[in-house]
């Protein structure tokens, strides 16, 4: 049976490589399937870590956080 619901470092590492190529809070909150606060509560957190930055309404990975969605994808894939 799989499993329908998605774990924390499921939607953070969803979230990371979403923001490769997004930067806007709304195409993010629709790539990655998640509510408005979801998507905050998520955001807040990754920023509160270093893995993003917030430019201008807009959201970068970081450095720091491609090297943990790197990890992420190694260690899962």
């Amino acid at each position: 049976m799989i499993n329908k619901y998605r774990d924390t470092i499921d939607i953070i590492s969803e979230l990371l490589t979403a923001m490769q190529t997004l930067h806007r809070k709304t195409p993010i909150m629709y790539r990655c399937a998640l509510s408005w606060t979801q998507v905050n509560v998520y955001l807040l957190f990754m920023l509160e870590h270093g893995w993003v930055s917030n430019k201008d309404g807009e959201y970068w990975l970081t450095a720091k956080g491609e090297a943990f969605r790197h990890a992420i994808y190694e260690a899962f894939n």
